[in-house]
């Protein structure tokens, strides 16, 4: 009956290897530090297989997300309800910025809770669509522009009518110099215009 029982555990150890070790992302075992990372994710790290195992897990981790994967391994590990997938950026062993999609469970081992964890590479995608925003931002910064634009020769197209007006009946005053009903007038009309 121990036999057997050590035959199906070696059975699904050798199963869950086959699974992990051809898969396209990224996975990791690990509690504080690292137990397990199959293949992909060493294409993802940059950490040879035989370097990672036992490398703390956040020294993966890029500083200024840190503290949010601490805080949410903790609570996963705790039972608490966090959520099982989201993006932060890692840093690689050639010190490269990578931005994964992780998703992040647990898994018993033995007596044991461990933190289990898929990584995909999406920092291309990251980075198109940071370069999206940006082509986005200057669009619309220049639509304002263009919008002031208009709106400016709006106000200037105005004025200047206005300054025809005012310049026509200041013509016409004085050349009014003796027709006082007119240059009155025209004094009338240009004290209108400027109000």
């Amino acid at each position: 009956r121990l036999g057997a029982s050590l035959a199906a555990q070696r059975e699904s150890e050798a199963r869950f290897r086959s699974v992990a070790e051809t898969a396209s992302c990224g996975i990791f075992i690990y509690s504080d530090r690292i137990e397990y990372m199959n293949e992909a994710g060493s294409r993802v790290t940059g950490h040879p297989l035989g370097e990672i195992v036992g490398l703390p897990f956040l020294k993966l981790v890029h500083p200024l997300d840190q503290e949010l994967v601490s805080a949410r391994a903790r609570a996963r590990l705790r039972g608490d309800s966090v959520p099982l997938r989201y993006e932060f950026r890692i840093q690689t062993k050639q010190g490269e910025t990578r931005w994964i999609d992780f998703a992040a469970g647990t898994v018993t081992l033995g007596e044991r809770v461990y933190g289990l964890g898929t990584a995909f590479d999406v920092t291309e995608r990251v980075k198109a669509n940071d370069a999206r925003l940006k082509v986005e931002r200057k669009l619309l910064e220049a639509q304002r522009l263009e919008s002031l634009g208009l709106l400016a020769g709006g106000v200037a197209h105005d004025f200047n009518n206005l300054l025809t007006v005012i310049q026509g009946n200041a013509g016409m005053a004085r050349e009014a110099v003796n027709e006082p009903e007119l240059a009155r007038t025209c004094l009338r009309n240009i004290e209108e215009t400027c109000r």
